[in-house]
């Protein structure tokens, strides 16, 4: 991924001044592991909770679309994945659930539980 795509601003929730700082491409890239290494980095950025916007701006710069995200980092400002709530064993039987072929009714339906609390 090279460059900002064009009409594209990213703002990052800074608790601290309580106010939104714009973020860079790269900064955005590395952080979401998207860039070399497969590394997920944001430096400087504290443990815990961390909001994003992706705002898409029109061609006379108005906004058009603000896509929210939010993330937790550790303690060595790395994003953390799976912090959906799912136990470890849920995300297995989810990831093994999402995995077959010819689910049954009941497979279905438990995935149907599972993914209701991630994306809750």
């Amino acid at each position: 991924m090279k460059g900002t795509p064009d009409k594209t601003v990213i703002l990052h929730w800074d608790e601290g001044a309580a106010a939104w700082s714009r973020l860079s491409w790269c900064d955005w890239v590395r952080f979401r592991g998207l860039g070399e290494g497969n590394a997920s980095m944001l430096v400087g950025a504290a443990a815990g909770e961390h909001y994003f916007l992706v705002c898409v701006l029109g061609s006379r710069g108005e906004l058009c679309n603000a896509i929210p995200h939010r993330y937790i980092m550790t303690t060595d400002a790395r994003l953390v994945h799976g912090f959906d709530g799912l136990e470890k064993a849920e995300r297995e039987e989810s990831d093994r659930l999402g995995d077959l072929l010819f689910p049954t009714a009941e497979d279905l339906e438990r995935c149907q539980q599972l993914l209701a609390r991630e994306f809750g």
